[in-house]
């Protein structure tokens, strides 16, 4: 299951869950599938942009709307 996902699936499991416990262990999954989905993120963008010239990374920025 991709993070996105699966931070979902845990937000609508946490709306019926009132034990502490279960909802501490449900805040740590969502944790480690949140940082997770950044990494993925992170490692997308390395690929993608490592060739780019410094010309090349500034004009995909300025279109993205990024400084």
């Amino acid at each position: 299951m991709n993070p996105t996902a699966l931070l979902l699936e845990l937000a609508a499991q946490a709306q019926r869950v009132s034990d502490p416990d279960t909802l501490h262990d449900l805040l740590s999954r969502g944790h480690r599938a949140w940082c997770g989905g950044v990494a993925d993120v992170h490692a997308s963008v390395d690929r993608e942009t490592a060739s780019l010239s410094g010309a090349q990374l500034a004009e995909r920025c300025t279109a993205a709307g990024a400084p």
